[in-house]
């Protein structure tokens, strides 16, 4: 019995010592395969700027600016990005994350301000914005949101006001104005609408004061952008209705409807807002800096 235990542990020894020595052996192949993965994906010097036979780029590739700072960091493969991209401000701040597929025609981006805070979230295709992309201010709150197809402005453009509410409604087609457009007040009421023909107002216009939403404070059409027709202005002064003729942007038989010129430009000044509305129809646009997944990569 006793012979018989002292042949099990030597069995058992010998097992262990085997299962020993193939871990062993297993942990130079562990090592390196650690080793060339940070040769690859760390910043090591021996990894950074190498070409393929063809001359393309591949791996871990980076660029930095004049004064040595950073500008990106990213892997290569056959010459086009692939997978995750750094792009950096020329104070060591994040500018774009970019995730590159489909052979670099492809990338997801996040654009940062400066002080860290997100800038725009989209897609590129090809270099050129598509499908949805979002915008905020430096607060983080959403301010903008645009449809996109092949770099051009393609379907609804809103913006949003501070507290979410929708400041303004336009509609795109090939980057250009055609369709609705809509403005709000902050508490969600109306305050102008219209139509856009090839970039152009056309057709019927209302705005509405922010006291009644019931009822337009001006009503009038456009023909190609200009004042055309009667235009109808209500003055909540004296609760009256005035009526201008335009044609081509100017009064017609001015005399006709009584108005003096200092008549008009009472009105003018009571509807001061509306008339800086119909002359800058951007004027809530912000002023968005468009940028590129590749500024400066390539």
């Amino acid at each position: 019995m006793k012979a018989g235990r002292i042949i099990a542990l030597c069995f058992c020894i010998l097992l262990a010592g085997k299962a020993l020595s193939q871990v062993r052996d297993s942990i130079p192949l562990i090592v390196a395969d650690s080793l060339k993965a940070v040769y690859i994906y760390a910043d090591t010097g021996r990894a950074l700027n190498q070409v393929d036979a063809q001359g393309r780029k591949k791996g871990l590739w980076e660029k930095r600016y004049p004064n040595g700072k950073l500008r990106y960091r990213g892997h290569f493969k056959e010459g086009n990005p692939n997978g995750v991209f750094k792009y950096y401000w020329n104070n060591d701040s994040i500018q774009n994350i970019a995730i590159y597929s489909n052979g670099g025609k492809v990338a997801y981006s996040r654009f940062f301000y400066e002080n860290g805070g997100v800038f725009s979230t989209g897609k590129f295709v090809s270099e050129k914005r598509d499908s949805i992309w979002l915008f905020y201010d430096e607060s983080w709150k959403l301010c903008k949101k645009e449809q996109y197809s092949n770099g051009k402005k393609e379907g609804k453009s809103i913006t949003f006001y501070g507290n979410g509410t929708v400041l303004e409604s336009k509609t795109y087609h090939n980057d250009v104005e055609n369709g609705p457009w809509q403005q709000y007040f902050e508490n969600g009421h109306l305050k102008l609408e219209t139509n856009y023909v090839n970039g152009k107002r056309e057709g019927s216009i209302k705005i509405y004061d922010e006291s009644n939403p019931d009822r337009p404070s001006v009503q009038g059409s456009y023909i190609h952008d200009m004042m055309n027709g009667p235009w109808v202005y209500y003055n909540k002064i004296d609760d009256r209705w005035d009526t201008i003729v335009y044609k081509n942007d100017k009064p017609v038989n001015q005399s006709k409807y009584g108005f003096s010129q200092h008549k008009l430009d009472s009105m003018k000044a009571k509807n001061q807002d509306v008339q800086h509305n119909l002359d800058h129809p951007s004027m809530q646009d912000l002023n968005y800096k468009k940028q590129d997944p590749r500024d400066g990569g390539n």
